[in-house]
């Protein structure tokens, strides 16, 4: 996670999802996460509006071994069809 200092919080308010890009920090028991962002701001209303978060830290740059190029014989994934 000390690699990966942007996470995307998906949050989500009358059924409709949203990503916000944040900056955050952890406790080193990585038991809390916290960023900072202005209370009035959609993120904190999305929140108070429905407490189930997620919060995705991509840090595949830190792991090229485990990333591979997609091939001709994977499926290809279309959305909205």
């Amino acid at each position: 996670m000390a690699e990966s200092p942007f996470a995307v919080l998906c949050t989500q308010m009358a059924l409709q999802p949203y990503g916000h890009v944040v900056a955050y920090a952890y406790s080193d028991d990585l038991r809390q996460v916290a960023f900072c962002t202005p209370a009035d701001t959609r993120k904190v209303q999305e929140m108070l509006a429905c407490e189930q978060v997620a919060l995705v830290i991509d840090n595949r740059a830190s792991h090229p071994s485990r990333c591979r190029s997609p091939s001709d014989s994977d499926k290809e994934l279309r959305l909205g069809s």
